[in-house]
C-alpha cells in the first residue's frame, strides 16, 4: 500500500471536486435510525455505557458495590464519554 507521502500521482482539482460534492452525503448522522430500527421504548434496566469498556469494569470494588452506586457510574461513565465526544467534534 502506498502511503500519501510516496504517492507521485497528484490530487488535482476534479478529485477534490468530487470530494466536495460526495462529502455532504457521506459524512453526515443518518437521521432515518426510526425507519432502520424502530422507536424503541425507554428501558430503565437496560445500562447506559458497556460494562465490557469501562477500565475499571471488572475491578473487585467497582463489582462489589451496591448496584445503584454501579449505576450511576456508569450512568457518569456515558456522560464523559458523550462530552469527549462532543469536545473531539468541535476540534475537526
Amino acid at each position: 500500500m502506498v502511503t500519501i507521502e510516496e504517492a507521485t500521482d497528484p490530487v488535482g482539482p476534479s478529485t477534490l471536486r468530487r470530494l466536495a460534492a460526495a462529502w455532504p452525503r457521506r459524512a453526515t448522522v443518518r437521521t432515518d435510525m426510526d425507519e432502520v430500527t424502530g422507536p424503541q421504548e425507554y428501558d430503565p434496566e437496560l445500562l447506559d455505557y458497556p460494562v465490557a469498556l469501562m477500565p475499571f469494569g471488572e475491578h473487585p470494588d467497582f463489582r462489589d458495590a451496591p448496584e445503584g452506586k454501579r449505576r450511576t457510574v456508569n450512568t457518569l461513565g456515558w456522560l464523559a464519554y458523550n462530552e469527549r465526544v462532543v469536545a473531539w467534534s468541535r476540534t475537526v
